[in-house]
């Protein structure tokens, strides 16, 4: 039988990383206001990799167990408890030390451990579930993604530090973490939690599951101009916003049937899904990727559109409806104090280029507040579900 209970201990484990996650980012923002004597950038280092390995990854892990697989096994045990000492690893050297021996070592634990945990649990998942396909594609993608930092030992060695291929290799990372891994699990995951039957799901599925490859070339054009890049990355792009909108317009009746809680969840989600489709089409114009680069707010702010806006509030819809978050006003409240502080965040790097408000890193971190309130709620409601 399966443990549920070491499954609602994982979770707890999951949301404990992001309410850090969210520490560490009202630290940043109130650097700008009053600096604390931390380095900055190892502060930062701290803030992402635990967002990415200690909050999205194990949350993605723990559903994907849950729903998939009947028992937990010793194997899938040992990969979870041997990813907490990565995260703690690269927690405890992250901030004191940046990038050095220890956290590269930590960090590659990580990826290692997540390669095994490929090959021994989620290519075994099997099913007539038309969601599998997905779980498994965007699996794929987290594999792949690890060839960008693991290149970085041979680039530096080259002394090629700061150059196309260095740039490409972290950007390969990015992509198929956000672009593939991520956002391709959480949509079979969503058609698997909610039970949904899309109508042109091999239509969906060719166009958000496979546009991420082309589409890769929309962020290697940024880094190098080039018009074939543009063009395959422009492919890409358009077919990924075709694919948002035939998935919203498929699926978004059937999800706003639910209660409020998740009526606003999945609404601040599917906007910030299609402005993240829209953006990415945007940036293979020449004048609008050269205002990117120039800008370095709205690429923050387009990094936790995906992150918050999609990824983060999709995870929590997960948690609930799979009983690992209580359902009631208060994790209602959460969800409203979380979106809203998101949403002003959000607006505040997006619009920095265009309007700057007085006291504008005053209310930068003003928005970390209620993301941390709501945050905290979610770690509290996940200790009431029993």
């Amino acid at each position: 039988m399966k443990q549920v209970s070491e499954l609602g201990n994982w979770v707890r484990v999951t949301l404990f990383y992001l309410l850090l996650v969210t520490i560490f980012g009202m630290l940043l923002r109130y650097t700008f206001v009053n600096p604390l004597g931390f380095v900055f950038q190892y502060f930062k280092h701290t803030h992402s990799h635990v967002a990415f390995l200690g909050w999205v990854f194990n949350g993605l892990f723990a559903l994907i167990i849950y729903h998939y697989f009947a028992e937990i096994t010793k194997t899938v045990k040992w990969q979870f408890y041997l990813f907490q000492v990565s995260v703690i690893g690269m927690l405890l050297s992250f901030p004191f030390q940046g990038y050095t021996s220890v956290s590269i070592a930590f960090s590659t634990l990580h990826i290692f451990i997540s390669i095994w945990f490929y090959f021994s649990t989620l290519t075994k998942i099997k099913g007539n579930d038309i969601s599998i396909k997905w779980i498994k594609l965007g699996a794929f993608y987290m594999v792949i993604s690890n060839i960008g930092p693991l290149s970085l030992g041979p680039i530096m060695a080259s002394h090629l530090k700061d150059t196309f291929v260095y740039y490409l290799s972290l950007q390969h990372y990015l992509h198929f973490q956000y672009n593939g891994w991520f956002v391709v699990a959480i949509i079979g995951l969503l058609i698997k939690i909610f039970d949904l039957k899309p109508k042109n799901e091999k239509l969906l599925f060719w166009l958000l599951g496979w546009s991420v490859i082309p589409l890769f070339f929309v962020t290697i054009e940024i880094i190098e101009s080039n018009p074939i890049y543009r063009i395959i990355g422009g492919a890409g792009a358009i077919a990924q916003l075709l694919g948002v909108v035939i998935l919203l317009k498929e699926i978004y009746p059937a999800l706003i049937k639910h209660k409020l809680t998740y009526r606003i969840i999945f609404f601040v989600a599917s906007v910030c899904l299609l402005v993240k489709s829209l953006f990415q089409v945007a940036v293979v114009f020449p004048s609008v990727s050269s205002m990117i680069i120039h800008s370095h707010n709205p690429v923050i702010g387009f990094l936790h559109l995906i992150f918050l806006g999609v990824i983060t509030n999709a995870v929590i819809a997960f948690f609930i409806k799979s009983g690992f978050i209580k359902l009631d006003s208060t994790t209602l409240l959460g969800v409203i104090l979380f979106n809203g502080g998101f949403i002003l965040m959000d607006l505040l790097l997006f619009l920095q280029p265009f309007y700057t408000p007085n006291h504008y890193f005053h209310w930068l971190f003003y928005s970390t507040i209620p993301i941390f309130s709501g945050v905290l709620i979610y770690n509290i409601q996940g200790w009431k579900n029993d």
